[in-house]
């Protein structure tokens, strides 16, 4: 399981010194509830015991490959927490100097992908302490939504007084996949040049079809002309005019400074600025721009560095 930046793969014997560098950071364990490794042949002995099996995975950095942080679950939920029979509990961290770079939320990303995929699991349990919301925010950009439940368990390190609130993420099977964001258009040709010049887009479009296919990674959007669908559907339709108020089309991107980079580059390649960049009060750094025909586009972030 791999993102263009991580890597999930089983601990090794040799990660050790790498585990004991960032696990023995107090800060660390206290956020997660276990106390601090004393010693190298400590973080040994949890690689050979705890973190041996097949569903606990080392969070590996591409460019050092180094294991910097944990990602796994139980298939029994072993703490104090209102799960349901058979539900698995999700955990992870990650060392100090990798906080607030999304990568526990890549490497969450991935592991209930591959949940999904490998599993019959149909839900999966997690929490944190009310004092550490930060992890919070990881199962919730990831999915998770608060049951509205809280537990105390004692087992955890200093878990005697510290409130865990409690998360689930649904696994149903959904009754339909997304396909694609299709944008009705007047003129395929200058918002061709929009999507592939200002946001990068990719086409094979010759300039002679009706239709034009545009991707950026996993991310597609079809442009169709307003014309041939009123002529497929003999139906005439009205459209908004200047800024299209009922829809946008959000884009991603890794940290704040990304949210002003892109919007400084987007209005000065031409794009209609709507927005300048804000960080909103939940956290989130945000800012929007239109295209040649009035599509609104949020580019944005929630992770500051």
């Amino acid at each position: 399981m791999e993102t263009n930046r991580i890597l999930l793969r089983p601990w090794l014997e040799s990660d050790a010194e790498a585990l004991y560098k960032y696990a023995s950071d107090p800060v660390v364990g206290e956020r997660a509830g276990w106390p601090p490794h004393k010693s190298v042949e400590e973080s040994l002995e949890i690689i050979q015991t705890v973190f041996h099996n097949d569903t606990m995975w080392a969070i590996v950095l591409k460019e050092t490959n180094e294991a910097i942080g944990a990602m796994g679950y139980m298939p029994d939920c072993p703490l104090n927490l209102p799960a349901r029979e058979g539900e698995p509990l999700v955990g992870y961290w990650i060392g100090k100097p990798y906080w607030n770079q999304g990568i526990c939320t890549e490497a969450l990303q991935l592991m209930i992908e591959h949940i999904r995929k490998e599993t019959d699991y149909t839900s999966l349990i997690s929490s944190h302490f009310v004092d550490n919301p930060a992890s919070g925010r990881v199962m919730e950009k990831c999915g998770f939504i608060a049951t509205g439940e809280t537990a105390i368990d004692e087992s955890l390190d200093s878990g005697d007084n510290r409130v865990l609130r409690v998360l689930r993420l649904e696994l149903m099977k959904p009754r339909f996949r997304f396909n694609t964001i299709a944008l009705f258009t007047t003129d395929n040709t200058k918002m061709v040049d929009f999507y592939c010049d200002v946001l990068g887009f990719e086409t094979k479009w010759n300039g002679l079809d009706i239709d034009v296919e545009m991707h950026l990674g996993d991310m597609r959007i079809l442009l169709f002309p307003r014309e041939s669908i009123e002529k497929m559907t003999s139906q005439k339709f009205t459209y908004p005019s200047g800024i299209n108020g009922t829809m946008e089309v959000s884009f991603d991107v890794p940290t704040f400074a990304d949210v002003d980079k892109e919007y400084k580059r987007a209005v000065g390649m031409g794009a209609k600025p709507i927005m300048k960049p804000t960080t909103e009060p939940w956290g989130q750094r945000t800012c929007y721009i239109a295209d040649p025909e009035g599509n609104l586009i949020e580019i944005s972030s929630f992770n500051e560095k």
